[in-house]
């Protein structure tokens, strides 16, 4: 319990931080978290017989699982607010029994679709019933730095 609620508040920390990064280059931001990562986790891999390929798997899929994702996440808090982004961010864990289904023919359980159905219900009244003014008369952005 201590973790899921540690990971709840470190991801909204997580999201605070890029929003206030947010004009910041993307790549730059990604390139040094994923650098932050691989150094703490390097020492994890001394403790283990890895050889290349599987350094080469872990390196395709931090590239495509991690640091992809995360650039384009960062980029796209230029233009969303952060609990916009993390609404958003929601629908990542919702496909992913879906991928699973399609590609490995595992059923999901009968929770993980009311949770699925409890997302998207939610992102569908946000996005279609809930109307907001435009970010900028909401909450003005702060000017952006000179490049």
């Amino acid at each position: 319990m201590l973790l899921g609620a540690g990971s709840g508040f470190f991801y909204g920390l997580f999201l605070l931080w890029l929003r206030r990064v947010r004009y910041a280059d993307p790549i730059a931001v990604t390139f040094a978290n994923c650098m932050g990562v691989a150094l703490l986790f390097s020492f994890a891999l001394l403790k283990r017989d890895v050889d290349a390929e599987d350094l080469a798997l872990l390196f395709v899929m931090g590239a495509v699982q991690f640091a992809l994702p995360y650039l384009l996440f960062t980029r796209g808090l230029r233009e969303v607010e952060s609990a916009e982004a993390s609404l958003l961010a929601l629908i990542e864990p919702v496909l992913n029994p879906v991928w699973v289904a399609l590609f490995y023919g595992e059923e999901p359980t009968v929770a993980t679709v009311i949770g699925g159905a409890i997302i998207i219900a939610g992102l569908a009244v946000r996005y279609s019933i809930i109307r907001e003014s435009a970010p900028s008369e909401a909450s003005p952005d702060p000017p952006r730095p000179a490049a």
